[in-house]
């Protein structure tokens, strides 16, 4: 979501003369502020939408702030290209189909997965945090660096005796199982097939409207600040 209101930047400057020179000042200030104000939102957003979502999901979203010079201020996904990475949200707020995740793409480079498939949690999984995914990446050892992945380090053994992780493509169903003291579950199944998603996370729709509420008032007293601040 990229904000400019170009139309009332210009309109102030017309309007003030030569004051005009302080409304870039006043709309950067604004610009960012309101960023941080749809930021804010989406995760009053998120929160209603997903259930239980982590402190990672939370804080994917990122504030590019506008200057004086650039006044376009930019609130989206952290490490989104659309022509290459798609955020794993993105399918929430465009619906359709989603592409293999960083985890999803590791199992399969290592070999792990089969291409085609995906990884879906199981559903004694709860929460996923980022540190979760680390652990069973270290513990079937996906990562290139040998030094992230788990050893027979008394450290090791130790978190695999807490919770181990291991893969199983004989049994049904396939995936990445788990084992609790004496139980074994299925942490991750593997499935084929594309997987898609309605929309349900309506970013671009908020962003709008809390740019639309929030901006007049702020620009307007930004702008005033701005000229009794003057030199």
């Amino acid at each position: 979501m990229q904000i400019s209101m170009q139309s009332d930047i210009d309109k102030a400057i017309k309007q003030l003369g030569a004051l005009g020179k302080q409304v870039p000042f006043a709309a950067a200030k604004t610009l960012t502020q309101t960023a941080k104000k749809i930021e804010q939102i989406e995760k009053l957003e998120m929160k209603r939408v997903f259930k239980k979502p982590t402190r990672y999901t939370l804080n994917a979203q990122y504030v590019k702030a506008a200057t004086k010079r650039n006044l376009e201020a930019t609130v989206w996904l952290r490490g989104s290209n659309r022509k290459r990475d798609r955020h794993y949200l993105e399918p929430h707020v465009y619906g359709g189909g989603r592409e293999h995740t960083g985890f999803e793409n590791r199992l399969i480079a290592r070999g792990i997965m089969p291409k085609g498939m995906y990884a879906i949690p199981g559903k004694h999984m709860g929460r996923i945090t980022r540190g979760k995914y680390q652990k069973i990446l270290a513990q079937l050892k996906a990562y290139n660096d040998p030094y992230q992945n788990a050893t027979n380090s008394t450290r090791s053994k130790r978190n695999r005796r807490a919770m181990a992780f291991f893969v199983n493509l004989k049994a049904r169903p396939q995936g990445i199982w788990m084992r609790q003291g004496k139980k074994v579950i299925p942490a991750f199944i593997f499935v084929k097939g594309s997987l898609r998603y309605k929309k349900r996370f309506n970013f671009h729709e908020i962003a709008n409207k809390v740019s639309t509420k929030y901006w007049p008032g702020a620009f307007s007293k930004n702008i005033s600040h701005a000229i009794r601040t003057a030199r």
